[in-house]
């Protein structure tokens, strides 16, 4: 029953091999694709020390009858006959189902096949699909390498010029502030010097505002001193009108028969006389003293417009050194002395003009004095 056994191994094997012949013969041999193991392959073995064979399937012969039993006696060829009997048969129902499992493992293979070239024309997709990402991604990668490689050396162009712009702008910077520095110890040394120059200003102009003031008070005097000789030049002139009207008169008695010069008459004449002439000389004195006076009082003022206007270069280099206020309000100050000046001088000339135009015609009237 052994050798039984292998013989279905064989045939199964032919069988399968057959089959595959006739599907494919260019299928090469595929491990995973042998036959499946099936329920009851290798279990039709025989009994063993002759015992009854039980058929199996549609041809199951009748039961045996038991020996010596109504008939005669089964031989041993008998006996031999009826187990190879039984056992064509088994072979005969066991060789319909090795059919029917060829045929679904023909089946099974197709599809397998099936699917394995479906499954190798998807792997060989995939690859090309994988060849292709592959390319795609060297391609790209090579793209960011060597926009990477131009970024970075963008970059690097950028940082040096911008490290070469800072070092120019910090030793610009560095000149600039050594500029500064020198031009602030410029600025206030010459600070200092406009300092000692509006002190000594503002000392002239409080000295020329005390010369000022001293100035005013001698106007004063001279105008007190002015109007007192005024005063005793009317006296004397309505003296010498007086006068004179007593010497007409005595020039009229005089054409008269003369008397002894010890008359009283003419004693009086002779008074007369001397204190004209004194009277005279007195008045040529006094109208001296008022031309002296009417020269002081103009050379004072003179001198005082002067000393104003002295002090313009240093007003003008201390107006320099001062703010916009400061110079605004210097300028209107100025401008006030200016007019004081102006308006002070017109005044002087004016009065000159109007009350003393003698002073203008000195030598016309030193020419009278003599002649008189």
């Amino acid at each position: 029953m052994l050798l039984f056994g292998k013989m279905n191994e064989n045939e199964v094997a032919k069988n399968g091999s057959s089959n595959g012949e006739n599907d494919d013969s260019s299928l090469p041999y595929l491990p995973e694709m042998e036959y499946d193991m099936w329920e009851g392959q290798f279990e039709f073995v025989g009994p063993a020390n002759d015992q009854t064979i039980e058929p199996q399937g549609l041809l199951k012969p009748p039961p045996f009858l038991p020996s010596h039993t109504n008939g005669a006696k089964k031989t041993a060829a008998h006996v031999w006959c009826e187990g190879i009997t039984d056992q064509f048969q088994l072979l005969q129902q066991q060789v319909g189902v090795l059919q029917d499992s060829a045929t679904h493992n023909d089946e099974r293979y197709t599809r397998a096949k099936a699917d394995n070239a479906a499954l190798q024309a998807r792997i060989v997709m995939l690859e090309e699909q994988l060849r292709d990402v592959e390319m795609r991604y060297e391609q790209r990668l090579q793209d960011e390498q060597k926009r990477s490689k131009e970024l970075v050396a963008r970059i690097d162009r950028e940082k040096q010029l911008q490290l070469e712009n800072a070092s120019i702008r910090l030793q610009a910077a560095e000149t600039e502030a050594k500029n500064l520095r020198e031009e602030v110890n410029r600025q206030r040394v010459k600070l200092e010097k406009l300092e000692a120059e509006r002190n000594d200003l503002f000392d002239q102009v409080q000295d020329l505002k005390m010369e000022i003031m001293s100035t005013k008070d001698n106007e004063t005097s001279f105008k007190e001193q002015e109007k007192k000789h005024e005063q005793e030049q009317e006296s004397r002139n309505h003296l010498i009108e007086e006068l004179s009207r007593e010497v007409e008169r005595l020039r009229a008695e005089a054409r008269t028969p003369a008397l002894p010069t010890t008359s009283p008459e003419t004693l009086r004449l002779e008074e007369l006389h001397e204190e004209m002439a004194s009277l005279r000389e007195r008045n040529n004195q006094l109208q001296e003293q008022n031309e002296e006076l009417q020269a002081n009082l103009l050379s004072a003022g003179v001198e005082q417009g002067r000393l104003l206007t002295a002090g313009e270069t240093s007003l003008a280099a201390e107006l320099e050194a001062m703010t916009h206020d400061q110079i605004q309000q210097a300028l209107k100050e100025q401008q006030d002395v200016n007019a004081q000046l102006k308006a002070y001088i017109d005044g002087i000339l004016l009065n000159i003009v109007e009350n003393y135009p003698q002073l203008l015609e000195v030598k016309q009237q030193k020419n009278k004095s003599t002649k008189t």
